[in-house]
């Protein structure tokens, strides 16, 4: 195994230290939910069932979004702030939104795109749409004017798996299709299947160049994709939800709220 670890990973462990020293908490707030996403300029964004809120960065709100009738969000995709994705898998509808958290224009049912069995999706480059059918087995690029741009069919013949994945994600022109029990696969935009990351277990992750990280066990856990190594430090409070890491700020969604980390 390598032991190099990747500039960005360097750069955050000497920042803190590898004293293990706490983070220090600057403020917590009162917004709870399931999941915290981040777009480019820095807003955070909190789905709480069907609710989606979104905050600057001194954890101020600015919009709120919602719509019962389409019920629970089941994913957000903010790959543009511009053009945050909402998918609402019960019902194979995606809404998008603008900068403000206002509609674009009604809702897409992929059901009507010839989608019926759609389990996943999420963004992809140039205003894409990546689509993952359970049913086929298949993944789907379809670009801005909805044109199919790539498709790969019977994946658990050409990973020789039995995949039943619960996440999917395009980062870097990479497509990462994460199954809990056996691990991430990743794709070229084109489809083709580029490699697989040995972390099984997770339900989520987030990606930073070229660190995976995520929560296990209490621990904030960082991989390298380039030196394939892992580190892991003590998160400072439990009933996790999710988290967002950016820099030396350490956002923490709890059942109990939201907290503002700062690693020094």
């Amino acid at each position: 195994m390598k032991t190099y670890l990747s500039v960005f990973l360097l750069l955050f462990i000497s920042s803190i230290g590898f004293s293990q020293k706490p983070p220090k908490l600057v403020e917590s707030f009162n917004y709870t939910g399931q999941n915290i996403e981040a777009d480019q300029v820095g807003n955070l964004y909190i789905i709480n069932k069907e609710e989606l809120t979104q905050l600057n960065q001194k954890g101020e709100e600015l919009n709120r979004y919602s719509n019962k009738q389409l019920g629970d969000i089941s994913f957000l995709d903010i790959s543009s702030p511009l053009k945050p994705l909402l998918f609402y898998k019960n019902l194979s509808q995606i809404v998008y939104l603008d900068n403000r958290l206002y509609p674009r224009s009604e809702q897409i049912s992929l059901e009507q795109l010839g989608y019926p069995q759609a389990t996943l999706v999420c963004s992809s480059y140039m205003n894409g749409l990546w689509i993952f059918d359970q049913v086929e087995l298949s993944i789907t690029r379809l670009d801005r004017t909805g044109a199919q741009t790539a498709k790969v069919i019977n994946l658990n013949q050409v990973l020789g798996v039995e995949l039943n994945p619960n996440f999917m994600y395009e980062k870097y022109n990479k497509l990462y299709l994460n199954d809990p029990k056996l691990g991430i696969y990743v794709f070229d935009v084109y489809g083709n299947f580029a490699k697989k990351i040995p972390l099984a277990g997770l339900p989520k992750f987030k990606i930073d160049n070229n660190l995976i990280y995520f929560p296990s066990n209490n621990d904030l856990v960082l991989y390298d994709q380039v030196g394939f190594t892992e580190t892991r430090l003590k998160l400072p409070i439990g009933k996790l939800k999710d988290l967002y890491l950016s820099g030396n700020n350490l956002w923490l969604l709890t059942s109990d709220g939201l907290f503002h980390y700062l690693y020094q």
